[in-house]
């Protein structure tokens, strides 16, 4: 019976080493770590939009002198950047609120992107790791840990991009790790929670 006993132990220590092996390889074979300062003020820059706009320009709300983070083409005169205030792109600002937003000139035609899904659309077609990561961090509310490859890895795969992503949590803090697998001309084909590669005590208070 001791011997049985002893066995199962062994077994069981056995399978949870197997486990966490690939747990690891699985965030970090064939991956390579997202560059460092990856943010979306910052990779916005490489996007290359869903149609051939006049003008456009990624934006912050509240307006601020700061406001327009990065624009491409001739604005036009008059132009006012007052978007709807129900924005759920990039929210944060904590204990306030603030969010970002994309504005787009086309045919004498102002519209204002401030939803995950038009941003989406705004994207269309993935081109590049920028839109990629912009596209699952701006519409699944992840984010890149810089120190931690199972949160800001990268796949090239055939038709797209493999990331490697982190869900953060500020109370208590943890990090758990996240698979996002996208197709460039579909999208977010899956998203996968893998497993909380960190876990704190304590609460993050902004």
């Amino acid at each position: 019976m001791h011997n049985l006993f002893v066995l199962k132990k062994h077994l069981g220590i056995a399978a949870l080493f197997i486990a966490l092996l690939s747990f690891n390889i699985c965030c970090t074979g064939g991956y390579s770590r997202i560059p460092e300062k990856f943010y979306p003020e910052e990779i916005i820059k490489a996007v290359k939009p869903d149609k051939n706009y006049i003008y456009w320009a990624f934006c912050r709300w509240p307006a601020d002198k700061d406001t327009i983070i990065y624009s491409r083409g001739k604005r036009p005169n008059g132009l006012k950047l007052d978007p709807p205030l129900l924005g759920t792109l990039y929210q944060g600002c904590m204990p306030a609120w603030c969010f970002n937003y994309v504005i787009t000139v086309k045919d004498g035609r102002t519209t204002f992107i401030t939803t995950k899904e038009n941003f989406g659309k705004f994207l269309g077609t993935i081109e590049n790791l920028e839109e990629a990561v912009l596209l699952a961090t701006a519409t699944q509310d992840l984010g890149i840990d810089e120190n931690n490859r199972k949160g800001g890895a990268y796949m090239t795969t055939a038709n797209g991009y493999n990331l490697h992503l982190m869900h953060y949590t500020s109370c208590p803090e943890s990090r758990e790790s996240v698979l996002i697998k996208i197709d460039k001309d579909k999208g977010i084909l899956q998203k996968t929670k893998l497993d909380a590669y960190y876990k704190g005590k304590d609460c993050i208070v902004y």
